[in-house]
């Protein structure tokens, strides 16, 4: 009876051992809550690391973690992605056993943030593991970071849309400014070129309106030494004499001034006229009006041209100004921008931000 007990005993203890190994294998790591031990072998990993004893830091950091994982929240100088590293060539050269997937897949988590990769270490140990419980643990945390790495993904694939309707909505509040101020631009030249040409035009309206006190000036001199040369010269003013050139021949080219204005004559002026005088004087006066009529039929037709010249300015002007560049435009060029094709996310930006 005695004999039957301790073998039913001893017994028990295997299957206990057992299973306690088997749980042993895929650890909740760093839930033994010994901070003050994790904290000293955490320093000490330090004190290796900053002598180039790689090898003694990764052991003691790996130590830390195990006592106390929040000793992670501290900065390792690089050690836990030395001990990622670690744990890859050792998986890569042999067999790696479950408890080595595990561990690899949780610091794959915890440290680095690759889910695809920690994943990926849980399901090979749930494959590799023969205890139910084991391939429970493994499962259960595959799954779990399978949902939050899902759960990352959908989230960053949202984030990467509205990044692209940001920048759509940048870009397009870029191109209307761009277009208003290019818009503004051909206005403010516009009305430069308008402005010069109204004072052009003002300018010629004053010369045109001297020019034709001067060429009234002129005919009337005309008309003057005409009335003189035939009532006060001692022309023959005959009916025969106004036929023709009968008593009063043809007087020699004048020499008279190229200015009008060098005549010397007065509307009330009462002086001797000779015929030849007065009749020089009439032919002077007379070519400077014709003068006087060219030059204002150049400046009416100057104006004329600058004011239909305006008038077209002021109709592009409008034109410009009613154009169809508005702010309202940047929702048209934002969903332009916005239908084109959002990337693709291919990695995760854990996976992006690592150099492992």
């Amino acid at each position: 009876m005695r004999k039957r007990y301790i073998g039913i005993l001893f017994l028990g203890l295997f299957f206990a051992s057992f299973s306690f190994a088997d749980v042993e294998e895929c650890m909740i790591i760093g839930a033994k809550g010994n901070p003050e031990k994790a904290r000293e072998l955490f320093t000490q990993a330090l004190k290796f690391w900053e002598k180039g004893n790689a090898s003694s830091a990764v052991e003691s950091f790996e130590q830390a973690v195990i006592e106390d994982r929040s000793i992670l929240a501290n900065d390792d100088k690089g050690i836990g992605l030395a001990l990622i590293k670690s744990y890859k060539e050792r998986v890569e050269k042999k067999k790696p056993s479950v408890e080595m997937l595990c561990r690899l897949g949780y610091f794959e988590n915890v440290i680095s943030g690759n889910l695809e990769d920690a994943i990926a270490r849980y399901g090979d140990a749930e494959e590799k593991a023969v205890s139910e419980n084991v391939k429970k643990l493994a499962h259960q945390e595959k799954e779990r970071l399978s949902q939050e790495l899902k759960y990352i993904r959908d989230w960053y694939a949202e984030h990467l849309k509205e990044v692209h309707k940001s920048k759509a909505k940048d870009l397009a509040e870029l191109i209307v400014k761009e277009k208003l101020d290019e818009k503004n631009s051909k206005i403010l030249e516009l009305e430069e070129l308008l402005q010069q040409i109204s004072e052009r035009i003002t300018y010629l309206k004053n010369e045109e309106k001297s020019t034709a006190e001067e060429m009234s000036a002129a005919i009337t001199r005309a008309s003057r030494y005409r009335r003189y040369y035939y009532n006060y010269s001692g022309a023959d003013t005959s009916a025969e004499a106004n036929l023709g050139f009968v008593n009063n021949p043809m007087p020699s080219p004048p020499g008279a001034p190229s200015n009008a204005s060098d005549l010397q004559f007065s509307a009330d002026s009462v002086a001797p006229h000779s015929a030849q005088t007065d009749l020089n004087n009439f032919y002077a006066a007379r070519h400077h009006s014709e003068e006087f009529m060219q030059k204002l039929a150049q400046i009416r037709s100057e104006i004329a041209g600058l004011e239909r010249r305006q008038q077209i300015l002021e109709d592009e002007i409008k034109k410009v100004k009613n154009g169809e560049v508005e702010p309202a435009q940047i929702e048209s060029f934002q969903e332009d921008f916005e239908e084109q094709e959002v990337p693709e996310l291919e990695q995760s930006p854990a996976q992006e931000s690592s150099s492992y």
